[in-house]
């Protein structure tokens, strides 16, 4: 059945889906200490917890990218979802570290499948470079909502009830979002892959192709330079906020979802600009808001030998809107050549961004001592990287027109001599 709703109608669609990933992080963050508390696990382990969920979305959406090339989204939506159901039914009813890691390992398979799924419909659908750019930042929105509520809700929830609760409300989330999805989300894929190669061959293929690309490289490290921030700040920011800054839980859900108000605004904003002034440029107003913001948690610190909440979440609100534009700006970048393999290609995508995410937060939380400093230092330093990256790409870029136009031109001269 061909497509027929409105870009509003599939924006609206498509963001309780994608959402799930974001909700499964931040809804039980405020609750962090309660679930180690009961689960008898360490700080480190559920730090290990956290890098098993983006671990597994990035390997899961190297699975599901091919497949739904050859299968078509629709399927592994479905599939997806019935995953996740299975995984937070299991989490509303564990007592078990173990299983815990185990039902947070089904949660993030079962996220990423429909993550994948909606980021390929879009490009499916919005073939033009920009018009899907756009989109991917209206999507990205989505990210922001867990982050806007999920804390505030998470503790909330909380000072009620048991943290197992969260877990069964993600459930019938993700109840709701399949119904309607059996009833609403048609098949996108223009044209599903011939099936007399295997899904193994095609999947090589397709990811030779989009790895050996100049774009994959200059535009995926600022995308995930950005989600390794906010979840860098994720995996720090309940112990710094609450235990050295003395926030109340509700205070710090409060203060996260102000990051995730940026997020969404970023989003909203990157989208009308992409069609201004073009991805590279907007890429660039993301990385530099980002290393402002990341200059700003470190020089402050440095300054006053304290973790001053102020300056500290003002710095890590211009990280997060600079993070907004550089995966937004960066994922339409990587995508737009590569429309006919879409779910190849943001499977590759994707799993580069969580996989770094994870490599991220880990050097940060490894040299995390009660202050910002590390995080501050490590974003400094991965921004400069993503930059320099993205300069070299832009001037390869240039190099490479400039031969296309002096070989056309030359090939011209013979029948201008004629």
């Amino acid at each position: 059945m061909p497509w027929k709703y409105s870009r509003g109608v599939t924006i609206l669609l498509m963001v309780p889906l994608v959402s799930l990933y974001a909700f499964s992080l931040d809804l039980y963050l405020p609750l962090l200490p309660a679930v180690a508390h009961d689960l008898h696990a360490t700080k480190s382990a559920m730090q290990y917890g956290n890098s098993i969920f983006m671990l597994v979305c990035g390997i899961g959406q190297l699975i599901f990218g091919p497949i739904s090339d050859r299968f078509g989204r629709r399927p592994v939506l479905v599939g997806s979802l019935a995953i996740y159901l299975l995984g937070s039914l299991i989490l509303s009813y564990s007592n078990d570290l173990s299983m815990f890691f185990l039902a947070r390992g089904l949660q993030a398979f079962g996220s990423c499948g429909t993550y994948l799924c909606c980021f390929a419909s879009v490009r499916d659908l919005f073939t033009d470079d920009t018009e899907s750019a756009e989109m991917f930042s209206y999507l990205n929105i989505s990210l922001s909502l867990g982050a806007i509520t999920g804390p505030t809700l998470g503790a909330l929830i909380g000072s009620m009830s048991s943290w197992h609760t969260i877990f069964f409300i993600l459930f019938l989330h993700a109840g709701i979002s399949s119904l309607y999805s059996f009833f609403l989300y048609h098949e996108t894929a223009p044209t599903l892959q011939n099936n007399n190669s295997s899904v193994y061959k095609q999947a090589i293929q397709a990811y030779k192709r989009v790895f050996s690309s100049i774009d994959y490289h200059v535009y995926t490290l600022p995308a995930a330079v950005g989600i390794g921030s906010f979840f860098s700040f994720y995996c720090m920011s309940s112990y710094l906020y609450q235990e050295v800054m003395h926030t109340t839980p509700l205070t710090y859900g409060i203060l996260y979802g102000s990051c995730g108000l940026i997020f969404f605004i970023g989003s909203l904003l990157c989208g009308q600009t992409v069609k201004r002034i073009g991805i590279q440029k907007s890429l660039w107003i993301g990385l530099t808001c980002h290393m402002i913001g990341a200059l700003l948690v470190t020089g402050s610190f440095i300054i006053t030998g304290k973790n001053l909440l102020i300056p500290t979440h003002t710095g890590v609100i211009c990280i997060i809107f600079g993070s907004s534009y550089m995966i937004s700006a960066g994922i339409g970048g990587t995508m737009a050549p590569f429309q006919d393999i879409a779910g190849a290609t943001f499977a590759l995508i994707s799993a580069y961004k969580f996989i770094f995410a994870q490599m991220l937060a880990n050097v940060v939380m490894h040299f995390y001592a009660g202050t910002a400093e590390p995080f501050g230092i490590v974003l400094i330093l991965a921004n400069i990287t993503a930059a320099g990256v993205l300069f070299i790409g832009q001037s390869h870029t240039k190099v490479s027109r400039n031969v296309m136009q002096c070989a056309a031109g030359a090939k011209q001269i013979p029948s201008l001599g004629a």
